[in-house]
């Protein structure tokens, strides 16, 4: 089991989102809910590796970057796309 740790701007970027688009809260939290726990369980292989340690996964309406150290994943930020 993975920890996930959530930055403050990726957080932020979660409240801004979610916020933008009221009319699809349900929506946004459920796709947080299963990132988060995708993340927990197995990052490199729900994920996509984009460069260097930088790694997306996706669950619509949103995609998230992140990097992994040891048994730490990070979360550095959150994207609408829709």
């Amino acid at each position: 089991m993975f920890s996930v740790i959530w930055s403050s701007s990726a957080q932020s970027d979660f409240t801004v989102i979610a916020f933008s688009h009221f009319d699809r809260s349900m929506e946004t939290e459920e796709a947080g809910d299963e990132i988060d726990d995708k993340l927990q369980s197995d990052p490199t292989g729900n994920g996509q590796h984009i460069s260097e340690g930088l790694w997306r996964i996706e669950s619509g309406p949103l995609a998230v970057l992140y990097s992994i150290d040891g048994n730490d994943v990070s979360v550095d930020a959150v994207r609408w796309i829709g």
